[in-house]
């Protein structure tokens, strides 16, 4: 990130800590907000993990569409690799991706409670938990390489040469 700045050190060096230290700071301002609103919205449980999920895509959203705009480093890029999930960006796209990774990711909070004597998750919450838990590892498989055993045949650039 800081590697352009430095072709003309010169001219362009005095922009190293707005590189290193703002702008990705001002970034981070937005998953901020959406998890200090995720805390006041729901009180506990499984709502809480839903409203998290919900600010979380909503901030990520914001940040890629406010001002000039930054995309990057989404949450539902983590799927770029999984090839059975990459049907469901068409149907909710990258956001939707991202809000149903946080919430799997986040579901298994549901399953302790939030403190010392508080009530222990309901039946529905043990299941949703788990449920979503497992269908976001269900897709997950390493993909395997195939070995080739074709010959490629070497092509020259002079029309001349003569070929074997």
């Amino acid at each position: 990130m800081v590697f352009p700045l430095l072709v003309d050190a010169g001219r362009f060096a005095w922009m190293i800590p707005f590189a290193l230290i703002l702008l990705p700071g001002g970034l981070a301002l937005f998953i901020g907000v959406a998890t200090w609103a995720a805390t006041r919205l729901a009180a506990s449980g499984g709502f809480r993990i839903l409203a998290l999920a919900v600010a979380w895509a909503a901030a990520e959203w914001i940040r890629g569409h406010a001002f000039t705009g930054f995309p990057w480093n989404l949450v539902g890029y983590t799927w770029i690799d999984v090839a059975a999930v990459l049907p469901a960006v068409g149907l909710m796209g990258v956001y939707g991706l991202s809000f149903l990774t946080v919430f799997a990711a986040a579901s298994p909070a549901a399953l302790v409670g939030a403190r010392r004597g508080a009530a222990l998750p309901s039946r529905w919450q043990r299941h949703l938990s788990c449920s979503a838990h497992s269908a976001s590892m269900a897709g997950y498989k390493k993909p395997q390489r195939r070995a080739t055993t074709r010959r490629f045949g070497c092509a020259s650039s002079k029309p001349t040469s003569p070929r074997n």
